[in-house]
């Protein structure tokens, strides 16, 4: 990922520099931005990510400390606040669904994560009773989440998670799975191992049956996420080498292709086929990018220039369009998590001041991994 100049030394970004935000190279675009941005969260971390998106424009994403845990924060009305913990000092989000439930992973105070759900303000352990980490990355209208929970091996098995109830989902004959995503349906996609030598596929699990979906003509692949067509998106790597990210519709996996580089890899997609995630241009360089309508698109070409803004990462993208992203601000040396908004579309809260946003938030450097 590209490396912004600092705008301030030390840990904090002052109010006296928020202004720089505005006052950004003021050349015009060729032409009309497609997106406007909304800045969640800014500052200098090792590492920051924005995962979940809803229908009301809310956003949940976390960020990294070297030395320190992930945090992990919701955007809503407005404002951006820190999630709690069960106890300890990690906590990381995935997805949020309408009725702002959240769900991710937290730790304990013994140091182990476990699956957790935000309600308001009650954060449930979706695993009481593990000895072994856990986890929850997905989450329908409904309420039920999905992941991965320990099991009997050493390893760790796709569960979902209804009503205070875990079901453990298997694999596809090997020793470990995870789930990502479920919709409305109750279908259920991730990734499982298939028997002999480690070879994660992606799958589909619906009426008890877990399904092989294939690959792009490599070995692996991962799916991320499933609307409530029954379509997926996910990622595979290529019978010469390297991964792109793929549709799958109606039993045919589809190559969405990346920008030149290493390959691609989609992170989320909504009911309009909407695909989104990210293009890999090399060694920590990354382009933010949408699939639509067969076409390939670098979501930076899609935002005002001078904005400053370079979008690294689209976690997630909802039925009107909204992303989840995460880029770096190139002339104040800051990462954060963004929305990026439809400049068509309908006004959306705006959030409070800067001042407000990023008051007593610990702020640390940039630097995306894939």
């Amino acid at each position: 990922m590209r490396q912004p100049a600092r705008c301030l030394p030390g840990l904090l970004l002052s109010a006296a520099c928020l202004p720089a935000l505005a006052a950004a190279p003021a050349q015009a675009p060729a032409k009309a931005p497609r997106y406007t941005i909304t800045t969640i969260l800014a500052g200098q971390f090792d590492h920051v990510e924005a995962t979940g998106i809803n229908n009301r424009g809310d956003v949940v994403g976390g960020t990294y400390v070297s030395g320190q845990e992930w945090r992990g924060y919701l955007f809503a009305d407005g404002r951006t606040a820190q999630l709690g913990s069960l106890g300890g000092l990690y906590t990381r989000v995935q997805a949020i669904n309408d009725a702002r439930q959240i769900v991710g992973e937290s730790k304990t105070l013994d140091g182990i994560s476990h699956a957790v759900l935000f309600s308001g303000a009650t954060v449930t352990n979706l695993t009481p009773w593990a000895l072994r980490d856990s986890g929850a990355s997905g989450l329908n209208g409904a309420g039920s989440a999905v992941g991965a929970i320990p099991c009997d091996c050493l390893d760790f098995h796709a569960a979902r998670f209804v009503g205070g109830g875990v079901s453990d989902l298997g694999t596809l004959g090997g020793e470990s799975s995870n789930a990502a995503g479920i919709n409305s349906a109750g279908q259920i996609v991730g990734w499982a191992a298939l028997a002999g030598p480690y070879t994660p596929r992606a799958f589909l699990y619906e009426n008890g049956t877990m399904r092989d979906l294939g690959t792009l003509g490599g070995e692996w692949s991962d799916a991320a996420a499933i609307n409530d067509a029954g379509h997926i998106a996910g990622s595979s790597s290529l019978e010469g080498g390297g991964e792109h990210a793929f549709l799958y519709v109606n039993g045919v996996m589809s190559d969405l292709g990346a920008l030149s580089g290493m390959g691609s890899a989609a992170r989320g997609m909504n009911n309009r086929g909407q695909v989104v995630g990210l293009s890999y241009q090399g060694w920590d360089v990354n382009e933010a990018m949408l699939w639509e309508g067969g076409a390939v698109r670098n979501l930076n070409s899609l935002i005002d220039p001078a904005s400053g803004w370079h979008l690294n990462d689209a976690g997630a993208i909802n039925d009107l369009g909204q992303i989840a992203a995460s880029g770096c601000h190139e002339g104040l040396g800051v990462c954060g998590m963004l929305r990026l908004d439809p400049a068509n579309m309908l006004p959306v809260p705006e959030p409070a001041t800067w001042a407000m946003l990023l008051a007593g938030l610990a702020l640390a450097g940039v630097r995306s991994r894939r």
